[in-house]
């Protein structure tokens, strides 16, 4: 949590209007890269060469928490079954 002194004050008016967070910014950078790579086929290779990887950045993608008209919150669970029947996803590689 930031200190008092650098919270919002008069006088610190925070960010110049118009200018790009850093957020904005790494995300530019990330979506660049991913088009230099190959974009959506660099992650279906990815996907057949190693679904192992493919299948946990999906699941990082993924919201943990879908909140819907059901009186409560859905959770959602990704679980994969490796190629060689390892429910766990540890690499026995």
């Amino acid at each position: 949590m930031p200190s008092e002194d650098t919270q919002f004050k008069p006088g610190n008016p925070g960010r110049p209007a118009g200018s790009k967070n850093k957020f904005s910014l790494l995300k530019e950078t990330i979506l660049s890269a991913f088009e230099e790579l190959g974009g959506k086929e660099f992650l279906v290779n990815v996907g057949r060469e190693n679904p192992q990887h493919f299948l946990r950045l999906l699941g990082q993608l993924l919201p943990r928490e879908l909140k819907a008209d059901l009186g409560e919150p859905l959770r959602v669970v990704v679980e994969y079954v490796r190629m060689n029947g390892d429910e766990n996803g540890k690499t026995t590689d």
